[in-house]
């Protein structure tokens, strides 16, 4: 700071002479300095130019000093350093008056030139400190208001033994308030223990050991009485004190442990995708070696004219490539419905009439394994579903129906209308399957297959493609089976609902 420009000194002095050798004394250094040679000039000066310094004479013909003094610093609208001037006369009593009565230095006269500028420019400096200091202080409260972190200052709290007990909280930001629910007039003042009702105040030796070794830390906490995540600084400015600043981290925390669970539910996925494409290639492999093999057979017997075989052959290749066939289609479907590709496209139609239209498309191969099949269904059978799903699904389980019914066995296809929709059900008399293996037909990972009565082929994603439909139309699907016959009674019962609006 340059104090020869930054400074305005005003010398208020009745006697010419000493008002003018105090002015030139003090224009050597400082460029802004003014005179006034009474009381009533001092204030006219003072309200107009605002001067830093005040050097004024205790006895002015229309005032006395001290007294302008004291009410010149008991103004809220000015603010001055004042120097009294006065005469070696003057007694320590008088001085002591005039500095109670609110003035900032004495100085006595006659005083040489070198003590005047010392003292003037002490005072100066003085001055410049309170300036810088005040800025400070205006900066900090703007950003203590001002900050989004709540900020708590802390004094912390000792036995007689020298052991923090607890810690008091001495300021609060308004901020804190949005942070804690806690209103900041209703925390300051208050002990930890009070203000958070616990025995012992939160964090205590963290705290303690920042105040101590003077080290800030940083922290993420769940605080359960708020139910809250709370990202906390603390660091401290002075022994004995500690300040925390705090922020509400609950909605990232949240966001972090849902990012966290869904990364691991895509593993499983994953996992689970990687083991499922392994066993769809198991199951490809052997359809395709059975059609080259008897293919081989086929043209090695036509070379040779031996045409007994024929039927036999053409018979497997036509089972395997079957097989393949409803292999691709169940994975295509299933494929599509994975990513997303397969529109979904629900309408209005006849339960019934779909069930009929399956029936009729398994009555062949039903006829062909002696199998009967039956039907229970209602008058009518409104749904509101996509269709080509729906048909999906009572082709699979038809086809494992028949699959696993041994011949001469029964299947009972049925609806009934319930109050939250229509559910379905495909029974059979066959095989039936053991209960250590029902909670994995529908899973992925763990796909049962076993062969049919004669031997069939299963795709293992049949089940798994009419639970993804049956979700889809935000129904379930779920299967009863009787493996041992105990109850005097075999075979299984897959069913499934959707709802009807």
């Amino acid at each position: 700071m340059d104090l020869q420009k930054d400074f305005k000194i005003l010398v208020v002095d009745d006697t010419p002479e000493l008002l003018d050798i105090t002015v030139r004394a003090l224009k050597k250094v400082y460029q802004n300095v003014l005179s006034a040679p009474n009381g009533v000039g001092c204030m006219e000066a003072l309200r107009n130019e605002k001067p830093d310094i005040i050097l004024l004479d205790v006895m002015l013909p229309d005032a006395n000093g001290k007294d302008l003094a004291k009410n010149i610093k008991g103004d809220p609208e000015f603010s001055v350093y004042i120097f009294l001037l006065s005469s070696l006369k003057t007694s320590s009593e008088d001085i002591a008056e005039g500095l109670e009565d609110g003035a900032d230095g004495y100085i006595i006269r006659p005083v040489n030139q070198r003590e005047l500028l010392a003292k003037v420019a002490s005072a100066c400096r003085i001055i410049s400190a309170e300036r810088e200091s005040r800025l400070a202080l205006l900066k900090y409260q703007s950003l203590f208001s001002a900050m989004q972190e709540g900020l708590y200052l802390h004094e912390m709290v000792y036995d007689q033994q020298g052991k923090a007990i607890d810690y008091r909280i001495t300021e609060a930001n308004p901020a804190s308030e949005k942070h804690l629910n806690i209103k900041p007039e209703d925390a300051i003042g208050k002990l930890a223990t009070e203000l958070y009702q616990t025995r012992e105040a939160p964090f205590l030796e963290i705290y303690a050991d920042v105040v101590e070794t003077g080290n800030p830390v940083s922290f993420d906490q769940y605080v359960q009485p708020l139910r809250k995540h709370f990202q906390i600084s603390a660091f401290s400015p002075m022994k004995g004190k500690f300040a925390t600043a705090f922020s509400d981290i609950t909605e990232r925390k949240l966001a972090e442990e849902k990012i966290e669970l869904k990364n691991k539910e895509l593993q499983i996925i994953i996992a689970e995708k990687d083991k499922f494409f392994s066993i769809i290639a198991h199951d490809l492999k052997s359809p395709f070696n059975s059609i080259l093999g008897f293919s081989e057979l086929l043209v090695a017997n036509a070379r040779e004219k031996n045409y007994g075989s024929i039927e036999e052959f053409t018979t497997a290749i036509h089972q395997s490539s079957q097989r393949a066939m409803d292999l691709l289609s169940n994975l295509m479907e299933w494929a599509q419905s994975q990513t997303g590709r397969m529109e979904f496209n629900p309408e209005h139609f006849e339960m019934k009439s779909l069930i009929n239209e399956m029936e009729f498309l398994f009555e062949d191969i039903a006829i062909q394994k002696n199998i009967i099949l039956n039907k229970v269904l209602p008058i009518t059978s409104p749904v509101f579903a996509d269709k080509a799903m729906i048909g999906t699904v009572l082709r699979n389980l038809i086809a494992n129906a028949i699959k696993f019914t041994e011949p001469g066995g029964k299947i009972m296809i049925s609806a009934e209308v319930k109050r939250n929709g229509l559910t379905v059900s495909v029974a059979d008399s066959g095989i039936g399957i053991p209960k250590n293996r029902i909670e994995t037909l529908f899973s992925i990972d763990e796909s049962y297959s076993t062969p049919g009565t004669n031997n069939e082929k299963g795709t293992r994603l049949g089940l798994i493609l009419c639970k993804e439909f049956i979700e889809k139309h935000g129904g379930r699907i779920w299967v009863e089976s009787n493996r041992d016959g105990s109850s005097g009674k075999k075979g299984t019962s897959f069913h499934f609902t959707i709802p009807t609006n």
